[in-house]
C-alpha cells in the first residue's frame, strides 16, 4: 500500500502541474462569476440562478477533469510505455492501478473543493450570508466524481485512451438516466423489465448524488440517504479498482 500512495502523490503533481487542470479552474472560476450577471434577468430569484448554474458549471469541469485524468492514469501510461519503469520495480499492478486512481481522485477532489469555495465566497460576498445549503451537492459530488474515475480507471485498464473515454462517459450517461430508462423500457417492452432491472441494480447509479433540486428548492434530504450514497460509492470504487487491476494483471502489455 506504501507504493500505492507514492503513486498516488506522483499522479498527484503530474495533474496540477498540466496546464488543463490550471485552464479548467480559470474557465470554472469564470462560469460561477459569469452566473451573477445571468441571474440579473430573472425576476427576484438571483440567487437560485446562481446557484443552480454554478452548480452546473462546477459539475461539467468536473467530469471532463475526471474523464480525462482517470483515462490516461493508466492507458497513457501505457501508451507512452512509461509503465514499463514503474512496473520493473518492486510494484505490482494492482498497486500502481489503485495508485493512479487515489492519484487522480485527489486531483478531481481539490478542484471540486477549489470550485466550491469560490461559489461560497461569492454568494457570502454578495448576499452577505453563509450558503449552508451547498456543502450538500458539493459533498455528492466528491464521491460522484471517485466514481467516475473508478469508472474511467477500470476502462483504462482495458483499452487504449480514446475507447476508454467513449466507454466511460457513456455509462456515465446511462448512470444518471437509470429510473428513466428502468421506466421507459419497462412500459415499451415488459418482457424485458427482468432484464432492465437487473442492469438497474448493476450499473453505477449515478441517479443517487444529484441533488440539485434538494439545494435549489431547500427541501429536506435525509442524512441517511447521505450515508447510504457515500457507502454506495466506496464499494462500487473499491470493485471497480479491484476490477481493472484483475484485467490489468492478465494483460500483455508488450
Amino acid at each position: 500500500m506504501h507504493a500505492a500512495m507514492i503513486i498516488a502523490a506522483a499522479t498527484f503533481r503530474e495533474a496540477i502541474r498540466a496546464r488543463v487542470f490550471v485552464y479548467l479552474l480559470v474557465v470554472v472560476a469564470c462560469m460561477v462569476a459569469g452566473s451573477f450577471p445571468a441571474a440579473q434577468l430573472s425576476f427576484g430569484e438571483h440567487e437560485r440562478i446562481i446557484v443552480d448554474v454554478a452548480m452546473g458549471a462546477i459539475s461539467f469541469i468536473a467530469i471532463f477533469l475526471a474523464l480525462f485524468f482517470g483515462v490516461s492514469g493508466v492507458s497513457g501510461e501505457i501508451e507512452r510505455r512509461t509503465i514499463y519503469a514503474l512496473i520493473a520495480k518492486p510494484v505490482s499492478r494492482r498497486e500502481f492501478v489503485c495508485g493512479k486512481f487515489l492519484g487522480v481522485w485527489f486531483t478531481v477532489t481539490v478542484a471540486v473543493c477549489i470550485s466550491y469555495l469560490i461559489l461560497f465566497a461569492l454568494i457570502f460576498l454578495s448576499f452577505a450570508r453563509l450558503p449552508s445549503e451547498i456543502f450538500l451537492p458539493w459533498f455528492m459530488a466528491l464521491f460522484e466524481m471517485g466514481l467516475l474515475v473508478a469508472v474511467a480507471t477500470f476502462f483504462s485498464c482495458m483499452t487504449r485512451p480514446l475507447l476508454s473515454s467513449l466507454f466511460a462517459l457513456a455509462l456515465y450517461a446511462v448512470g444518471t438516466s437509470l429510473h428513466s430508462i428502468l421506466y421507459w423500457v419497462g412500459r415499451s417492452t415488459p418482457s424485458l423489465a427482468s432484464l432492465s432491472q437487473f442492469f438497474y441494480y448493476l450499473l453505477p447509479n449515478f441517479e443517487l448524488f444529484d441533488v440539485k433540486a434538494e439545494v435549489v428548492y431547500h427541501l429536506h434530504y435525509p442524512s441517511h440517504q447521505l450515508l447510504f450514497c457515500a457507502a454506495y460509492a466506496l464499494v462500487y470504487m473499491a470493485i471497480l479498482v479491484w476490477g481493472g487491476s484483475f484485467i490489468l494483471d492478465r494483460r500483455d502489455l508488450k
